[in-house]
């Protein structure tokens, strides 16, 4: 499994370094607006959106091993293209093409090494934590290791085309880290074909604990809950370089930004793997409104510190969410045999990160004030139904519990 934990941790940090990049030279370096750069920044979210759809398929006729073999090659390929100049005109509509399909790619990257997760889960409890630590760590790592490395880059050379280079390395690194699993005793030549997410799910007996969670919050309002998350870090890869260009900084601040963000989910996520069963559905309802005060304080923030306080609040609150979103999906997958939720949480997240840059591309060119009050809207409604879903679940509960009365 050693491969493919280093392959995770390349591609968090290959393509979040380009990430950061293109977004930065398209308004710093060559003078384009939020909302053109918000629209380029969807399509390749709209391909992982897109091809999350087909992942499931895929693996069950090529294996895991075979198809990270080719998507990887297909990142590679895609980073060594974004070499080439952009253009507006006709080159521009063929980088998006190649957007969509990196998109695409890194959807179906995510779908096979999350089904790894499905097969140790199997196996017992410990192997589930055991891999969720590992997963998150290579998460973090990745993107930590990627971002520190483009702002030295940026602030070194002044320009955000050496982070493309960077991007280029990575992924060739990935590509070396995945192939060489057909040189270890773990899964030669990958897994077979079959062996994939929908046969890889047994129904366990759930503790009463995890029974009490899954029985708290609808399927629908948890999704919504998450929502929030991927919406909003698609929604930051726009804001914060649209701030810093705001107040006339360099583009390299927004890496160090990046990076606490970085650092912030890492801790909440290490934080996250150890929360109590009882403590995961108090971590999904305030998920939201916390996240929506860190907005507060990023669009109220005129200096570097209150800034970076908003960034925290709301990172670290990000990450708690998504651990304990992805502990809450486990324990209904399990009991349920559906290992389709796992798909749909790869919508939400894609769907979030798809329609973030999309919809604050557009507010920004309005004010970056008006892009804050809109998402501050959205979560705190998020919050308020949650809040109702748990009281009318509890108030359900206890009436089922209390004696029926007489008829006279």
């Amino acid at each position: 499994m050693l491969p493919v934990y280093f392959a995770e941790a390349c591609q968090t940090g290959g393509r979040g370094v380009y990430a950061i990049a293109l977004v930065n030279y398209l308004l710093f370096e060559r003078g384009f607006g939020t909302w053109e750069t918000g629209i380029i920044t969807m399509f390749y979210n709209l391909g992982f959106l897109a091809f999350t759809f087909v992942a499931g398929r895929t693996i069950e006729h090529l294996g895991r091993g075979r198809l990270l073999e080719i998507v990887t090659l297909v990142i590679f390929a895609c980073s060594m293209f974004y070499l080439v100049p952009i253009e507006r005109g006709a080159f521009l509509v063929l980088f998006v093409a190649v957007r969509t399909i990196d998109g695409g790619a890194t959807g179906i990257f995510w779908s096979a090494v999350q089904s790894y997760a499905k097969k140790l889960a199997d196996v017992d409890q410990a192997s589930r934590n055991a891999f969720t630590s590992k997963y998150n760590f290579s998460w973090n790592a990745g993107t930590i290791i990627g971002t520190v490395a483009g702002w030295i880059l940026t602030e070194q050379s002044s320009t955000n085309v050496l982070g493309f280079y960077l991007s280029v390395i990575i992924s060739g690194i990935q590509v070396v880290a995945i192939f060489s699993m057909r040189l270890t005793s773990g899964e030669p030549n990958g897994s077979k074909p079959g062996d994939h997410a929908e046969n890889l799910t047994s129904q366990r007996v759930l503790t009463s604990d995890e029974r009490a969670t899954m029985a708290s919050i609808p399927m629908i309002l948890l999704f919504l809950s998450l929502l929030t998350h991927s919406f909003t870090t698609g929604g930051l890869s726009i804001y914060l370089p649209a701030k810093i260009l705001a107040f006339a900084l360099p583009s390299f601040v927004s890496y160090i930004f990046f990076f606490e963000q970085s650092l912030a989910q890492t801790a909440s996520m290490t934080v996250g793997g150890k929360v109590r069963e009882r403590q995961v559905v108090p971590a999904i309802i305030m998920g939201p409104a916390i996240i929506g005060l860190g907005w507060l304080l990023l669009g109220a923030s005129i200096e570097g510190i209150v800034m970076s306080a908003g960034i925290l609040v709301q990172s670290f609150m990000q990450g708690l969410l998504y651990a304990s979103g992805m502990r809450f999906l486990t324990n209904v997958a399990q009991a349920r045999g559906k290992p389709g939720l796992f798909a749909r949480f790869q919508f939400i997240m894609g769907f979030g990160r798809m329609s973030g840059p999309f919809i604050f591309g557009f507010l920004i060119e309005l004010g970056l004030g008006i892009a804050v009050v809109f998402t501050v809207i959205f979560d705190l409604a998020v919050f308020s139904c949650l809040a109702i879903a748990i009281r009318v679940n509890k108030q359900k509960r206890g009436s089922r519990l209390l004696p029926a009365r007489d008829v006279a």
